[in-house]
């Protein structure tokens, strides 16, 4: 059985979780807020502001769950930036020549992020303070970089998984950029967030058909699993 972990919100467009502290971070779009809610052992949960302004265009978020940090992507300022769970020391990250960057993704234990930049048609690789930015994917005629608004990483297979709604495709490739293969079988009309678990990739379409999709990476197939009206974010 489903339940809500928190009532009364809207306009959520992306979710991270601390599993350590127990803490869901999610993006305030409408508001532009990054907001968080922590649950204690006996199941009380307080709800706070982790930023309150400054962000144009919230677009997603992520943890790190090591150093205690969220990460930020603002498609009103293009930029990305980091601040402490408890909302100070807010910074953007020093990243170079970026005009619209539509999507990111951590990869925690190797220090790692990755963003993609649909006017640039590229996915980039930086480290998580932003420095030693490479592109490592760029647009091909048979696989080109329109618009990717969902990016995952799996994160023991050193794996990074992104969509395109432009070109209505999932893909895949090694974290330093080779390998790229598009997965076939699985075609997307406007995936806005996945995530992998073990050998199942989840997608959702959140405009359209309002579908989360599971695709067997193994045999190729994918199921619908469940239909909403509106999901934002996959974890």
């Amino acid at each position: 059985m489903r339940r809500p972990i928190v009532d009364g919100i809207s306009g959520v467009s992306s979710i991270s979780y601390h599993v350590r502290q127990n803490l869901t971070v999610w993006a305030d779009s409408l508001g532009d807020k990054i907001m968080s809610l922590k649950t204690d052992d006996t199941g009380a949960s307080v709800t706070r502001e982790i930023v309150g302004h400054g962000i144009e265009s919230l677009s997603s978020v992520e943890v790190d769950y090591v150093t205690d940090k969220v990460y930020w992507l603002d498609t009103g300022t293009h930029s990305i930036g980091v601040v402490d769970l408890t909302g100070t020391y807010p910074a953007l990250l020093p990243l170079h020549n970026i005009s619209n960057p539509s999507a990111m993704v951590l990869f925690v234990r190797e220090r790692l992020l990755f963003f993609a930049d649909s006017s640039l048609q590229t996915i980039f690789r930086a480290g998580m303070d932003g420095s030693i930015q490479e592109a490592i994917i760029t647009s091909t005629d048979d696989l080109p970089l329109g618009n990717v608004l969902a990016m995952t990483i799996d994160q023991q297979k050193n794996m990074l998984y992104w969509a395109d709604t432009n070109g209505n495709y999932v893909a895949s490739a090694n974290t330093d950029g080779s390998n790229v293969v598009k997965l076939a079988g699985l075609v997307t009309n406007y995936a806005v967030s996945m995530a992998v678990f073990e050998n199942q990739l989840y997608l959702s379409e959140r405009l359209y058909d309002g579908m989360v999709y599971r695709f067997d990476l193994e045999t190729e197939q994918t199921i619908e699993w469940e239909r909403e009206e509106d999901i934002p974010d996959l974890k």
